[in-house]
């Protein structure tokens, strides 16, 4: 009764704030940062490697900068100021005196998307502050600076002289052109040692395994003729190109063989011993340094410059598009020639020295080169290889 009597003693007075809806706290902007990490993986799938970007990224720059903040306080204005002051030097956690790079910004801002359109869909915001934002980074180029044929001779020279094994990585890397986490994580299950094929179907970064980089799995060879100076891009036209060949067979017969190609102790090659044994190696070697990822373009490059087809090498790297492949690379195409025009195939028996191959079978012997018209292994690894190999047939049929 008395507060009732109280009631219409207010309403009496004109004080309408009775009907006033209780006022509900707006949460700052880690609170709804720090649920977002929880619920948006739940509810979508992530690459473990994408969701680990995005939580250094919120937990390094975003909270510490918007943290306490409401967050129906952010306007684009005060995102702006964000990216202004990441660009400065010191924005960089890694590297205290240097700017953040606008790839890693960029990143970071597809998450904070991600975050404001939840808040907005869950009404904690009028609408998301991105849409008027006012940034676009610098252009992303790809830093390719391919090695040389005589480079890569004396890279693979003094990497025998450091650790034949690592040498062996490395050819096997060059020949094939995968990324530097496919290649730790490539396994023994993987490859097809009778056809000079392996299969990606996975990578390894941050001390984990996980899908390739565009969830697709390829099978390539990995007898590409990147060592050789000649004008062959054709995998399995090259005597060099069959040592890696040779020396997985004999591996894969070794009783301490483990899961893992290249790996140690039965894991993956860690990025910090790869890292370590390559600027020895190209030290050793007295080659310019460049990032071991440099492998990868010199086989896309030197394919391209062959003359090999266009949808062919994008099989091989395993890029998204033809398109893609384009951009990075198109200065390496012969100029006033078909990227994807298909040269007749070499005859085998051209191939200098073919017939003195030595290669050592899985099984232990002698399996040597068997002849095309030969009973003795009718899948032969040079002619299987140019049956098989990925991306030539579709290649023809495009070129038609």
């Amino acid at each position: 009764m008395v507060a009732a009597s109280q009631l219409r003693a207010r309403l009496t007075l004109g004080d309408l704030s009775v009907f006033d809806q209780p006022s509900v706290p707006v949460p700052s902007f880690e609170q709804v940062a720090r649920r977002w990490l929880v619920e948006y993986p739940a509810l979508h799938p992530i690459r473990p490697a994408t969701l680990s970007n995005y939580r250094q990224f919120i937990e390094g720059h975003l909270i510490p900068f918007f943290g306490p903040k409401p967050i129906s306080e952010l306007t684009a204005l005060q995102i702006e100021q964000f990216i202004t002051a990441k660009r400065q030097p010191g924005g960089s956690i890694r590297n205290p005196a240097r700017p953040l790079q606008d790839r890693a910004i960029h990143v970071g801002l597809v998450a904070l998307r991600l975050i404001l359109k939840r808040a907005a869909r869950d009404k904690l915001i009028p609408a998301n502050p991105m849409v008027d934002l006012e940034w676009r980074g610098a252009a992303r180029t790809d830093r390719i600076d391919p090695f040389t044929g005589p480079e890569l001779r004396q890279i693979l020279a003094a990497a025998h002289q450091l650790d034949p094994a690592f040498a062996l990585l490395v050819q096997v890397w060059a020949q094939c052109g995968a990324r530097a986490g496919e290649i730790a994580g490539l396994q023994w299950a993987d490859m097809d040692l009778a056809h000079g094929l392996l299969t990606i179907q996975r990578t390894y970064s941050r001390h984990r395994l996980g899908p390739t980089k565009t969830g697709r799995n390829r099978t390539v060879s990995f007898l590409h003729p990147i060592l050789d100076d000649g004008g062959e891009w054709r995998p399995g036209s090259s005597t060099v190109a069959f040592e890696a060949l040779g020396q997985l067979r004999q591996l894969v017969r070794a009783d301490s063989a483990g899961p893992f190609v290249f790996g140690q102790a039965g894991k993956p090659l860690r990025s910090g011993r790869l890292h370590r044994l390559w600027r020895r190696t190209l030290l050793m070697a007295k080659v310019r340094y460049r990032e071991p990822e440099q492998l990868r373009h010199t086989l896309a490059s030197t394919l391209l410059s062959r003359g090999a087809p266009l949808l062919y090498v994008q099989s091989v790297g395993g890029w998204r598009s033809a398109a893609v492949l384009l951009r990075a690379y198109a200065r390496w195409l012969p100029g006033g020639e078909s990227a994807t025009q298909v040269q007749p195939a070499r005859p085998v028996e051209s191939i200098p020295g073919w017939d003195r191959l030595d290669l050592v079978g899985v099984n232990g012997h002698n399996d040597g080169p068997v002849k095309e018209d030969s009973d003795a292994h009718p899948d032969h690894v040079l002619r299987r290889v140019k049956l098989s190999t990925p991306g030539l047939q579709s290649a023809g049929r495009h070129q038609e």
